[in-house]
């Protein structure tokens, strides 16, 4: 119930008798409001909000690590407390990656995917972008921003060619500078 399925009659059976007044005292209680308010209005589409942990999620393949060093770089001149995801940092050696990652992109501000066949070749790389894509819509789009550093080929999703991106093809490290500006002034 908190996490706000909708529940149009709910049964309770209890067979001890004796807990009966409890019971019913309990739901007058809920019936009144003290409880009722917690999962009122919430949805499935609209989950509860999570504490914002960082910035900036970088999502990249390895084969791009130095157009991800150079982007945090840029970004700390602009910025030196921005916060950025980097599973290279951020997940620790022999844990369980999957819940720190969907835990960070949870909870980020801005999702920065840096795209190259590299990226769509990674299984894990399309993982995190469907996710960062469900929580784009979620948020009412703005928070994915596709970063383009290798040329992709035609094919290249109709969703993700209309978000506003940043174009830094082929690899031109001279335009991170201006990617990692606009991501800033955007979070």
């Amino acid at each position: 119930m908190r996490r706000g399925l909708p529940i149009s009659e709910l049964m309770i059976f209890e067979r001890d008798r004796s807990r009966m007044p409890a019971l019913v005292a309990l739901m007058e209680k809920v019936d009144q409001g003290d409880d009722a308010s917690r999962t009122r209005g919430a949805s499935l589409s609209a989950p509860p909000p999570v504490a914002q942990y960082y910035d900036v999620f970088l999502s990249f393949s390895s084969h791009n690590a130095n157009a991800a060093d150079a982007f945090k770089r840029e970004l700390a001149v602009i910025d030196p407390t921005a916060t950025v995801f980097d599973f290279r940092l951020s997940i620790q050696k022999g844990k369980s990656y999957q819940d720190d990652i969907d835990r960070a992109i949870e909870s980020c501000r801005k999702v920065v995917s840096i795209l190259s066949p590299a990226y769509f070749a990674s299984p894990e790389c399309q993982e995190e972008l469907n996710i960062a894509r469900l929580r784009n819509k979620r948020a009412g789009f703005g928070l994915l921003i596709p970063l383009y550093w290798k040329s992709v080929s035609p094919s290249l999703p109709l969703w993700l060619q209309t978000l506003n991106q940043c174009v830094c093809v082929e690899e031109r490290l001279d335009q991170l500078s201006l990617a990692a500006r606009d991501v800033h002034t955007t979070l």
